[in-house]
């Protein structure tokens, strides 16, 4: 039984370096897509010109021509980022592509996108680029569940807060609850220049926001939920996955226990401020620094 990860990036890497949870593994990457985050399937005109947004189409036929009729697989897919916006709406449609006997299961990191109004009033809410998302990409396929949650917003089903928890497929969702890429832009400045009412932000109107998201999707019994305490984005590119824990176990630790297993054992950190728990990557605080 061979262990496939397929992971969808949104940035290019060489293979050695983009997942180090499988080093020795099978392992692909699909490098950013037409700019769909994998989930388009449709041709739009832009800037004069057709432009294809092919995703959905390439990674369904990427991981049907990799496992095929093989038998009793084991298939992670999942990415990080944009990836893993693209891998949380994707992979119950991808079930369908595998055989019976396949065991399926997501790992979707820092795709957690939430419903909040960003400080910054320069930045688009992240809801409403999901919803421009949804329409450039031309209504793209979601899965049944939520359809059904949301039959006159569909465009939800582009947003992590949303999608995550009417995921089907058993799944690692990883969760930074101060997401840098996400507090970043809506606060307007990186964390060295924060002010009172930045910190104010952060810890007490966007964290509750990702510790909400993550208690939904314990409740469904489906999945394991890592929420480190930490200013950062994307873990399982870099040497965090053994080396951040929370309760002594690590992203690693708990991904294959899932393999394993299907024992579905989260961890979620129980300290508030930024990076207060340890082996968070360190960040410059500088003399700004409010909280």
């Amino acid at each position: 039984m061979i262990l496939w990860m397929i992971s969808m990036w949104l940035r290019f890497h060489t293979v050695q370096g983009t997942n180090c949870l499988c080093s020795s593994l099978g392992q692909y990457s699909l490098v950013c897509s037409f700019s769909d985050a994998h989930m388009g399937d449709t041709t739009r005109e832009l800037f004069g010109r057709q432009i294809p947004f092919r995703g959905r189409r390439i990674a369904e036929e990427v991981v049907t021509s990799l496992i095929g009729d093989k038998e009793n697989q084991i298939v992670s897919f999942g990415g990080c980022s944009a990836g893993a916006r693209g891998s949380m709406v994707t992979i119950d449609l991808i079930r369908e592509h595998l055989p019976p006997s396949t065991k399926l299961i997501g790992l979707h990191d820092s795709g957690s996108y939430v419903d909040i109004d960003p400080l910054n009033s320069g930045y688009d809410k992240f809801t409403e680029q999901c919803r421009m998302a949804y329409d450039l990409y031309d209504e793209p396929e979601v899965n049944a569940a939520c359809q059904e949650a949301y039959p006159d917003e569909r465009w939800r089903c582009l947003c992590g807060q949303y999608m995550l928890p009417l995921v089907q497929t058993e799944s690692q969702m990883i969760i930074y609850q101060y997401d840098s890429y996400q507090v970043s832009n809506n606060v307007g400045h990186s964390p060295k220049y924060w002010s009172s009412s930045d910190c104010q932000y952060a810890t007490y109107e966007f964290r509750p926001k990702m510790l909400n998201v993550m208690e939904e999707i314990i409740a469904t019994a489906k999945h394991a939920v890592f929420g480190a305490n930490c200013y950062a984005h994307c873990i399982v590119e870099s040497s965090k996955v053994s080396d951040l824990k929370v309760d002594g176990m690590s992203t690693a630790d708990q991904f294959f226990r899932l393999v394993d297993d299907h024992e579905k054992e989260s961890a979620i950190s129980s300290c508030v401020e930024v990076n207060c728990q340890p082996n968070c990557q360190p960040i410059d605080l500088g003399s700004h620094w409010k909280c």
